[in-house]
């Protein structure tokens, strides 16, 4: 199970920055929403699909940006700061990339390879 990993990497992720966490349940039960609430996250029980999940979250936050992540998306330290200055800075939006966390079979390690490629790239290009 990621979710703590998840839960876990927001902080450090955000660095100074307020922000909340919604978790928008999609009918777990695997113990997600007790993993949830130990972390203080704001726990919307259910049994929502994915569009359904993200807007209800988006619905429901005060925030003035909203980032959203699935339980196996783990943030990079200091990545939502980041993100935070370039809105600040007057970006529209911004997109996270994703890597594949702890990549088990043929096509993970395919598409994580395949990411570290792009993020090289881009790397070099700035």
């Amino acid at each position: 199970m990621t979710l703590p990993t998840a839960l876990s990497a927001i902080s450090s992720s955000a660095a100074e920055l307020e922000y909340e966490v919604i978790v928008i349940d999609g009918g777990s039960s695997d113990g997600s929403l007790d993993i949830a609430r130990d972390f203080g996250c704001v726990v919307i029980p259910g049994d929502y699909k994915l569009m359904a999940a993200r807007r209800l979250g988006v619905e429901l936050s005060s925030a003035p940006a909203v980032v959203l992540l699935d339980a196996d998306q783990i943030l990079r330290e200091g990545s939502l700061a980041e993100a935070a200055k370039a809105l600040q800075d007057g970006v529209d939006m911004v997109a996270l990339g994703e890597r594949v966390w702890q990549p088990k079979t043929a096509f993970q390690r395919w598409s994580d390879a395949d990411k570290e490629l792009i993020e090289m790239n881009v790397a070099a290009q700035n």
